[in-house]
């Protein structure tokens, strides 16, 4: 009798210490998060090193994709591209004499005048000089296409947004951004859903559900905005424990910006 109020006592503290049922998830009223929109935001870096010569856009202009934003000096790369050209001329020439006197050889050995090594010394010329013209085919091609990245066009269509770089400026390849094309029609809103409530949201899904994702600003009342979100590829991050969710919706107008604060609603309509 004496073990009986330790192990009372043990187990009271068990039942305490008993992790309690998740409250449950009412997805038909809706459960509410606080996200943050993004849009596409493309950063446009030159290609090639170069100092700036021209930028034909402002700040705010609307572009499509290819439409030309600036242009990096393009000399040094016209003269590697000469000089491309003059060793591909080079080396075709080559070839072709050497194809020349590959035939010639093969006349003569055909006579009995010539020995057979001398054929064979004639085709691995031939060899070599295609080979050659092939290298400086490629070196020619390389030059045409830096040649070409010293022209810099809109990655997407959207707007441009502020200009870093001014004309005289030194640009190095991969590293200084020019400016930022944004595109933010359609948008998203990303947000992170508990996993209690993401699992919730999966189940109903399974059964047959539609999740219904709407969005409102902060001066806004309601959730005017309807949202599309895909459910089907939500993976738990396991050092917080939520789900980000990402819904995207239309922006014609543009007046939802970039990076600011969103109010979302989801809820699941049953079958």
């Amino acid at each position: 009798m004496r073990f009986v109020l330790p192990l009372l006592f043990v187990s009271a503290l068990s039942a305490s210490a008993r992790a309690e049922d998740p409250p449950k998830v009412d997805l038909k009223k809706g459960v509410m998060f606080v996200g943050r929109t993004e849009a596409n935001v493309v950063e446009v870096c030159p290609r090639m090193t170069g100092y700036l010569t021209r930028v034909l856009v402002k700040e705010g202009e609307a572009v499509k994709k290819g439409d030309l934003l600036a242009e990096i000096d393009d000399r040094p790369y016209q003269a590697e591209l000469k000089v491309a050209k003059a060793k591909l001329a080079v080396a075709q020439a080559r070839a072709k004499l050497a194809a020349a006197n590959l035939a010639r050889i093969k006349q003569v050995f055909d006579k009995g005048a010539a020995a057979k090594e001398d054929v064979v010394k004639a085709e691995l010329e031939l060899d070599e000089a295609k080979a050659e013209a092939e290298a400086a085919t490629a070196v020619g091609q390389l030059a045409e296409l830096n040649l070409a990245y010293t022209k810099l066009p809109a990655p997407i269509a959207g707007r441009v947004m502020r200009i870093h770089s001014d004309v005289g400026n030194l640009l190095v390849a991969d590293k200084t951004a020019i400016t930022t094309v944004i595109a933010d029609n359609p948008i998203s809103v990303v947000f992170d859903v508990d996993e209690n409530t993401a699992l919730a949201i999966n189940c109903a899904l399974k059964d047959g559900g539609k999740l219904v994702v709407e969005v409102g600003l902060n001066d806004e009342q309601g959730y005017p905005h309807k949202a599309e979100a895909n459910a089907k590829a939500l993976v738990v991050d396991p050092k917080t424990g939520t789900v980000q969710f990402r819904a995207t919706l239309e922006n014609p107008k543009g007046l939802i910006i970039h990076g600011q604060f969103a109010r979302v609603k989801l809820t699941v309509q049953p079958k």
